[in-house]
């Protein structure tokens, strides 16, 4: 009988030959998961070299967030005080009574209101909350990049991104805070989870970052269409994960304050429809801010647009699907046009650009050739001074000016009035934080009606007429409607100039009190 002979395949192209292990022969050899997904634990760094790598950015995402202690955005304080009226049992509202969805972010004035129940301030917990977030950032950025990078080169790759994620200018100056290093750190961490059979838990952290911030229905909507495409059905556990907690949230919003959509986003369109500003605007307004405190800042657009090519070259997914989202985020807003004086609108997307400059460090080192190195390296150095000059520059800010001169008005009102007494102001964020009154917002965020009346209408005064408020805050340097409300010619005789406060970094506010509400007319 003659012998049979097994033939094996030649291999072509540089190629290994078909074995059943094909798979995790090409995996071997490009040091990279086929479909660009980031390798375990043990793959990434092995020999617990990862243990820096994960726990470097979460340290200097504290350090950085307690340097950043003293930063007092205003529009934090307004979800502070959803927190503190949740806590001591008024709901979550923002003037007690009154169902209003006046806040960005329910989800993170839930997690606040919990923590105050502990002990300590809604303020503390917001600024604690946003340390660890930051760090968070900064480890899911830096997975991200190691996991692309080649295998000898994974514990630096990632800790160089977590870096830099965390030292980002434009993150940490439009996101402290607030809700939106939490914000990031879930989206990144249900994009992470792409290639995982674990899609329960994308979709409930998909879910939470809708609660978090509503426009993370783009970041859902991007997550849902690369995995139906990648595998040609939809993700059902993914889907019931991310309808169980966004449908109990919106169905509760709807239920308790008639929309689940907050009022900050009407308003905030109409301000640019008012100022005449664009959203688009904006990404040249920041571009060029930075480059004025540092020009190294420029050498991040040639190494973003190498990791865009790299991703685009070895079909990393997940990176590619967080490009899209950004995209897809920065067209929404676009569309919908908020004022671009808003920082924290750009900061939701820093990261991605980040990400991407790293994965261009992270190519140039991957090049045999030395100069490629030497790139990378020159690269990674020139980010570093310029995000470090960046946040220098922007600590000569640092206290917020405005901030203790809001807070001390408030105050002062607070001991020399009724409780029952109203104040009206259009910044509420620190003075209904510092105190208890009922606050009349003249913008309208939290307060219903007043922004259609007073932008989409023309009716400057309307807050005053219908509301007429015991107390009215007015800036010296005035805003907005503030000198319609002076010159109204019923003003003088309805109010009295009380007390001014200022401080040597700004200007001031004065303080008036209704002495005479006969003399406000009606609406």
């Amino acid at each position: 009988m003659p012998r049979l002979i097994r033939h094996q395949p030649k291999a072509t192209l540089g190629c290994p030959a078909w074995s059943p292990n094909l798979k995790l022969e090409v995996k071997r050899r490009t040091n990279l998961s086929l479909n660009g997904s980031v390798p375990g634990r043990s793959d990434c760094c092995g020999q617990r070299r990862w243990l820096p790598a994960l726990s470097a950015p979460l340290l200097l995402g504290i350090l950085v967030g307690l340097r950043l202690w003293q930063f007092d955005n205003d529009d934090p304080y307004i979800t502070y005080r959803y927190a503190r009226n949740l806590a001591t049992g008024n709901s979550l509202v923002y003037n007690p009574g009154e169902r209003v969805l006046g806040t960005t972010s329910p989800l993170f004035a839930l997690i606040l209101g919990g923590l105050t129940l502990l002990g300590r301030d809604p303020a503390f917990w917001g600024k604690l909350v946003s340390c660890l977030s930051l760090g968070v950032v900064g480890v899911l950025v830096g997975r991200l990049v190691g996991g692309a990078s080649r295998r000898e080169h994974r514990s630096l790759a990632w800790l160089v991104a977590g870096a830099l994620a965390v030292l980002d200018p434009l993150l940490i100056t439009g996101g402290f805070g607030s809700e939106t290093f939490l914000h990031v750190s879930l989206i990144f961490g249900a994009f992470l989870l792409l290639d995982s059979p674990k899609q329960v838990i994308a979709g409930v952290l998909l879910g939470c970052a809708i609660v978090c911030r509503g426009d993370a229905v783009v970041a859902a909507a991007v997550y849902l269409a690369v995995w139906t495409v990648r595998n040609r059905r939809l993700p059902v556990h993914a889907v019931i994960g991310l309808g169980t907690l966004a449908g109990a949230w919106g169905m509760f919003a709807w239920a308790y304050y008639g929309t689940p959509i907050p009022q900050t986003l009407a308003i905030k369109r109409l301000q640019a429809h008012v100022w005449g500003s664009d959203f688009l605007e904006g990404i040249a307004f920041y571009a060029m801010r930075y480059f004025g405190e540092s020009r190294w800042v420029m050498v991040i657009a040639p190494l973003a647009a190498i990791g865009l090519l790299r991703i685009i070259r070895l079909r990393l997914t997940v990176c590619g699907a967080l490009v899209v989202w950004a995209l897809c985020y920065l067209g929404a807003y676009a569309i919908l046009n908020v004022p671009h004086v808003y920082i924290w609108y750009y900061s939701v997307v820093s990261p991605v650009l980040v990400m991407l400059a790293c994965l261009g460090t992270a190519d140039l080192a991957g090049r045999r050739r030395p100069v490629g190195a030497l790139l990378a390296g020159a690269g990674v150095v020139t980010a570093f001074v310029a995000f470090i000059q960046c946040e220098q520059a922007f600590h000569r800010w640092l206290p917020y000016p405005r901030h203790p001169v809001y807070v001390e008005a408030a105050q002062w009102i607070e001991a020399h009035s009724p409780q029952e007494a109203t104040i009206a102001a259009f910044e509420v964020g620190a003075v209904g934080y510092a105190s208890e009154h009922r606050i009349i917002d003249l913008w309208g965020l939290v307060t219903p009606d007043v922004g259609h009346h007073t932008m989409a209408l023309g009716d400057g005064t309307y807050a005053l007429r219908r509301f007429r408020p015991d107390y009215l805050i007015v800036h010296r340097e005035l805003w907005g409607n503030e000198r319609l409300l002076l010159e109204a010619p019923w003003f003088d005789e309805a109010y009295r100039f009380e007390m001014s406060f200022s401080s040597p970094r700004y200007s001031g506010v004065d303080v008036f009190r209704l002495v005479d509400p006969a003399a406000v007319p009606g609406v």
